[in-house]
């Protein structure tokens, strides 16, 4: 079983909380993201991770990071900046997670605590997968 985080920081952050593998980029937004990752993208569990560091977010460039994730269960962090097009982004079948942030109001104020999320998450769901659940 494999996962993978998409995205900026907070998914290098989860990643190595969850051991997963990333393709992430400290500091990026979604398009530019887009446009340096073009995919496909296959695994057992993805995460994405977009939109902390854009303040002019789109519903559809997140979508087009998602039309690039071929296969998998897919959970979205949902950010503290730019929340509500986050929310409004994760289509019907996929999973969310959201975060306390710390001082800087974008990232984790625990990326243990973030992973645990996604653990729980995926357990509500009767989702196993080994490498994520101790």
């Amino acid at each position: 079983m494999s996962c993978l985080a998409l995205g900026d920081s907070i998914a290098l952050g989860l990643a190595a909380a969850l051991h997963c593998h990333a393709i992430a980029t400290k500091g990026i937004g979604p398009t530019e993201w887009n446009q340096k990752h073009p995919g496909p993208f296959s695994s057992d569990v993805v995460i994405i991770s977009l939109a902390s560091n854009d303040d002019s977010t789109k519903k559809v460039t997140l979508l087009e990071t998602r039309s690039r994730i071929k296969s998998g269960i897919v959970v979205w962090v949902i950010p503290h900046r730019n929340a509500q097009v986050v929310r409004d982004t994760v289509p019907s079948g996929d999973l969310s997670v959201s975060f306390v942030p710390r001082a800087d109001r974008v990232h984790p104020k625990s990326y243990q605590t973030l992973a645990n999320s996604v653990r729980y998450t995926l357990r509500a769901k009767n989702i196993k997968y080994a490498g994520l659940l101790p």
